[in-house]
């Protein structure tokens, strides 16, 4: 259920259109194209050219490393830049959600640092977050709320202030529930 509408089974191109975007953990920018050609090619669903250009600035304002690689090709990004990018394909769509995909995933310890800090700028924009994530220590500095799944069942689910990393990594190991 979205905005009390049921979902299941709707088109990913719908998404965007309701307010869902989408990032992927891989494949998630187009190498050949620049940065800035990325973000275009991502925010056609905008269907105007003032709100693509706010939207740009907006980007541009939480990822200013972008604004300076805008004109280079994505493939030569470095992996956290490249996260940066397939981040801001998604926010350019203007979503009231964005599903983040193991947003950290293979990056160093300093850029997972970067790429943390930049989820909570987005969320301070009104921007919800849903993330998928095996950074324990990510997911709690970053989230509100935290779910447990193993094995495609929900062991437990509360507010991250309830959790230590301890406690979610028994949980995410063992799929035992929390008492």
């Amino acid at each position: 259920m979205y905005n009390e509408n049921d979902i299941t089974g709707e088109k990913p191109e719908k998404m965007p259109l309701i307010g869902i975007s989408y990032v992927p953990q891989m494949f998630n920018v187009f190498p050949s194209l620049t940065v800035e050609e990325n973000l275009l090619v991502a925010g056609e669903i905008l269907r105007s050219r003032e709100l693509l250009r706010q939207s740009l600035e907006e980007i541009y304002t939480i990822f200013p490393i972008l604004r300076e690689r805008r004109n280079q090709k994505a493939g030569t990004l470095s992996g956290g830049e490249r996260q940066m990018l397939a981040m801001a394909r998604g926010l350019v769509q203007r979503p009231k959600i964005l599903l983040l995909d193991e947003p950290t995933s293979g990056l160093s310890p300093k850029m997972v640092g970067i790429i943390a800090d930049k989820m909570l700028e987005i969320k301070k924009t009104g921007v919800s977050i849903l993330l998928v994530e095996q950074n324990l220590r990510v997911a709690l500095e970053t989230g509100d709320r935290v779910g447990v799944i193993v094995s495609g069942r929900l062991i437990t689910e509360g507010k991250t202030s309830s959790f230590t990393i301890d406690e979610l990594s028994k949980l995410f190991f063992t799929g035992a529930r929390k008492t």
